[in-house]
């Protein structure tokens, strides 16, 4: 979580192996507009990554080679043609050695 929309929503991104529960494939997942007040599970979440990484097959100098964070950031724009973007990053280990990677998604 980063910064609220213009209406004080939230959107938030994690790791999750929701795809491949049983092994060490792993994606990122990101929830918007979130209203930090309730209490209850987001309806709708949406996969983010369009690969999903291998963390058993990444090699790295980092212990462990995992990495969990990820982070957002919500881009708003005002006036007659508002809009907002969301840019999600994240590291993960497709090609083989754990590299930073970046989507984005306008609303």
């Amino acid at each position: 979580m980063r910064n609220a929309d213009r209406n004080g929503l939230l959107s938030v991104s994690w790791f999750d192996r929701r795809l491949n529960p049983n092994t060490a494939l792993t994606d990122v997942y990101a929830a918007l507009a979130i209203d930090p007040r309730i209490t209850s599970t987001p309806k709708s979440n949406s996969r983010v990554t369009n690969v999903s990484s291998d963390w058993n097959a990444v090699s790295s100098d980092i212990v462990p080679n995992f990495s969990n964070y990820t982070d957002n950031y919500l881009f708003n724009t005002s006036g007659k043609h508002a809009s907002s973007t969301l840019f999600v990053a994240w590291s993960d280990g497709r090609l083989g050695d754990p590299q930073p990677f970046e989507a984005h998604d306008s609303q």
